[in-house]
């Protein structure tokens, strides 16, 4: 993949910084069809370690990243559960 340019990465982040609540949905109904494991380990990860605010704060910085690395000069992978999990055990290892 091509570095994104920081154009896109500014724009994208007061682009999402300053969407109405509104539109959350939307864009969760998208990431869920698009991404839908990435969705739900963001949903599910460290629910043990971090508060309610934490945990929505990763989710949402996971949303910007994926909305940032879907304007790249490539299309995304669909990422799996098989993918994910074996690249946290690396991350743990």
């Amino acid at each position: 993949m091509d570095p994104i340019p920081l154009e896109v990465v500014e724009r994208t982040w007061r682009k999402m910084s300053t969407m109405p609540l509104r539109e959350l949905p939307k864009l969760v109904n998208l990431m869920k069809k698009q991404q839908p494991f990435v969705l739900v380990y963001l949903s599910a990860v460290g629910h043990k370690i971090f508060n309610q605010d934490e945990q929505e704060h990763l989710l949402y910085l996971g949303a910007v990243i994926w909305q940032i690395m879907s304007q790249g000069s490539k299309p995304l992978t669909k990422i799996t559960g098989d993918v994910l999990d074996e690249v946290e055990r690396k991350n743990i290892k």
